[in-house]
């Protein structure tokens, strides 16, 4: 009886832990930008939304993934109609570059220099290191002019949702753990992140968030509580 009674308690400790985003982490190193990135940064008054690597995936209690398209697709919209309303907030005149549409030679080489620049980043974090805030992407050339703006904010992650076999692996580890003594975790890991790139190329503002157990991006209001999150220190600049 006193082992069921544990059994159960480490389910109901782990399906609890299931709907919370634990162990959150942002990016510090905008507090180290230069002076001149700061400046163009207050320079911006139009911005282009472009979202060109963000994804949704299954996990099975093995940990393998799955693709989600229509999620995907879901998450997406609902996180350009979030940046977009809160930019406007912000003061800014923002339109979305269309994925599907945009000029594949003028993003053709923007997009992996930007998600290349953006790694190097999450490498020095993950390493602690915190230089100098100074990344150029490369001249954007003729995408302020054909879109008619100042800079391009980039957003780019993914989302992991458990499967209901994942979930019941987690409610079971949980359970074991209770009688060995230790914490056994299956995460669920999300990751967003904001890179603001001016028309110069200057990469002039970047954050990010990372939770372990999901963002909760299929849902409208975690959706708002994340961009405010990502674009804070956006707000503390202007």
């Amino acid at each position: 009886m006193v082992i069921k009674s544990l059994f159960l308690i480490g389910i109901a400790l782990a399906l609890s832990a299931c709907g919370n985003s634990e162990e959150i982490t942002q990016y510090k190193g905008t507090a180290q930008m230069p002076l001149t990135g700061r400046m163009a940064l207050r320079q911006i008054r139009t911005i282009g939304i472009l979202v060109p690597e963000f994804t949704v995936n299954e996990l099975s209690a093995g940990g393998t993934q799955t693709f989600l398209r229509n999620e995907t697709d879901s998450a997406r919209k609902r996180l350009l109609h979030s940046f977009k309303n809160r930019l406007t907030q912000l003061g800014y005149q923002v339109s979305v570059l269309p994925a599907g549409k945009i000029d594949s030679l003028a993003f053709s080489e923007f997009i992996p220099l930007y998600l290349r620049t953006e790694r190097l980043i999450l490498d020095k974090q993950a390493l602690k290191k915190q230089p100098k805030f100074e990344y150029d992407i490369g001249s954007l050339d003729t995408i302020p002019r054909f879109y008619q703006i100042d800079a391009v904010l980039v957003l780019s992650g993914y989302e992991s949702i458990p499967s209901e076999s994942r979930i019941a692996t987690q409610a079971t580890a949980a359970a074991v753990g209770v009688f060995i003594g230790s914490t056994i975790i299956l995460e669920n890991p999300a990751f967003l992140s904001a890179g603001i790139v001016y028309r110069n190329g200057k990469l002039v503002y970047y954050n990010f968030i990372k939770a372990n157990n999901g963002l909760n991006l299929l849902n409208p209001q975690d959706i708002e509580k994340t961009t405010d999150f990502v674009l804070d220190r956006l707000e503390t600049e202007l």
